[in-house]
């Protein structure tokens, strides 16, 4: 971590790996890196990131996803850092897949076969 100019994160959420990211690594990290978080929401202590923003002026941070969504907390009265809406997916393909994906789950739904790894 005291190496990265740039930390991008793509990992799933799971209980293992809430706070990923936590207070004693961003004292680790450059004053002046970069942390992107594509991820999930809870994989970044939000907290202990607001801190290290603060503390660390030319450090910058891009998140895309929150614990709590749509999000409103202090990460929003930051210069450096970008915040987007949860849009990582957003491309043309990725939504007609998850679109397609949602409609198969209603026809096996209806049909009475596996749905979300479990018979219903």
């Amino acid at each position: 971590m005291a190496d990265c100019d740039v930390l991008t994160l793509h990992i799933p959420y799971n209980e293992r790996n809430h706070n990923f990211i936590s207070e004693s690594d961003f004292r680790l990290m450059k004053p002046n890196a970069v942390l992107i978080n594509t991820s999930r929401g809870g994989i970044v202590d939000e907290d202990a990131l607001y801190n290290w923003l603060v503390e660390n002026q030319k450090a910058y941070a891009v998140v895309d996803t929150y614990v709590d969504e749509p999000y409103v907390g202090k990460l929003v009265g930051l210069r450096n850092v970008s915040l987007t809406p949860h849009l990582g997916s957003c491309s043309r393909k990725s939504r007609l897949m998850m679109e397609a994906g949602a409609v198969e789950e209603v026809l096996n739904f209806i049909a009475g076969r596996e749905f979300n790894n479990r018979v219903v």
